[in-house]
């Protein structure tokens, strides 16, 4: 059923986003209608007065499938947007992870209310920019047996995606905001705090499930560093087809890194209950820095709108010439077709 909305929303005719285009904040938070896709993604890494640790990934997209202009007249029952959501809790002292997926089409069950700055699913919500907020955001998720409610404050400037005027996506990153929420579960309600990125993106967003397949980590270290890597291939194939690299220092300063200023080197394969095999540890090595990533154990393959594997990471090495230590999330598509 869910493949079969996804292909109708890959038809459907949505005049591509053209022209120069200036970032938008807090605005650009919240939908934009007129782009065939949009997705807001989030992974942060809590812990509580106790020293318990917590990592949350939580997403949601929209897909259109009728454009804006086509829409006058229609029931307001008619499925012209898709509108999907993910929810992972890692429990890291109990090894557990609780998931929690929503499908929803538009009417009255999720949406954008640009007055109340919200994006919501279900119960699930982004508030950004309201009243009293500033810059920082809210949001709130959950699954059968937790739920979080986590304030989120940039402290770096958003990074703006692709700036190429032709381009068929725009979006932005926020590598680090810091967190302070709660966390409740069966057995209690706790404090958290911690650090957490935030990736946003519309425009022609390709499908899920398509021909790519995609690595991506993204890190925080204790200096203050944050770095992203990405990279891509084809589905079921070997070789990479794309390379980036994004190192934001202490002082935001960000530097783009192409494979050849970036070594990654998998070091251990790990088998899933499925049989696949997952690059569950990595080596970086650039030009001031050398860190070791490795995967907890709770690593969990989810078929959300695709197959992916996913879990949090740790991290130890040495940047410019100094120890750091870590914390982060891997995210792995395409590997049920593959073998090392």
């Amino acid at each position: 059923m869910i493949d079969a909305l996804l292909d109708e929303a890959a038809e459907a005719q949505f005049e591509p986003l053209t022209g120069n285009w200036v970032l938008s904040l807090p605005a650009d938070h919240g939908a934009h209608p007129s782009a065939r896709a949009e997705t807001w993604s989030l992974a942060a890494h809590l812990e509580t007065p106790g020293g318990e640790e917590y990592d949350v990934s939580w997403s949601l997209a929209r897909f259109g499938i009728v454009p804006p202009e086509e829409r006058n007249g229609r029931s307001p029952w008619d499925l012209v947007e898709l509108h999907a959501g993910q929810f992972l809790l890692f429990d890291a002292e109990g090894g557990a992870v609780h998931s929690a997926v929503r499908f929803s089409r538009l009417a009255g069950t999720a949406g954008h209310d640009p007055e109340k700055r919200e994006v919501w699913l279900d119960e699930w919500s982004l508030l950004y920019g309201a009243a009293g907020m500033g810059e920082g955001l809210s949001v709130r998720a959950s699954g059968p047996e937790a739920l979080v409610h986590l304030n989120l404050v940039p402290e770096k400037t958003a990074l703006r995606g692709n700036e190429d005027s032709q381009a068929a996506t725009r979006g932005f990153t926020m590598p680090r905001l810091s967190v302070a929420g709660t966390l409740q579960t069966p057995h209690a309600t706790v404090e958290v705090t911690g650090t957490a990125w935030l990736d946003r993106l519309w425009g022609d967003v390709p499908p899920p499930g398509g021909p790519i397949a995609y690595d991506r980590l993204t890190l925080h270290l204790s200096d203050g560093t944050d770095i992203s890597v990405v990279q891509t291939r084809r589905a079921g194939r070997d070789g990479l087809g794309t390379f980036d690299s994004i190192v934001v220092g202490p002082d935001g300063q960000a530097s783009y890194l192409g494979d050849e200023a970036l070594e990654v080197e998998i070091l251990e394969w790990r088998q899933g209950q499925t049989g696949s095999k997952y690059p569950v540890s990595w080596r970086l090595q650039g030009k001031d820095f050398d860190l070791s990533v490795i995967a907890a154990a709770q690593g969990v393959r989810q078929d959300f709108l695709t197959p992916v594997w996913q879990a949090p990471v740790s991290v130890n090495g040495q940047r410019d010439g100094k120890s750091v230590e870590g914390t982060g999330m891997l995210l792995l598509s395409g590997y049920e077709q593959r073998k090392p």
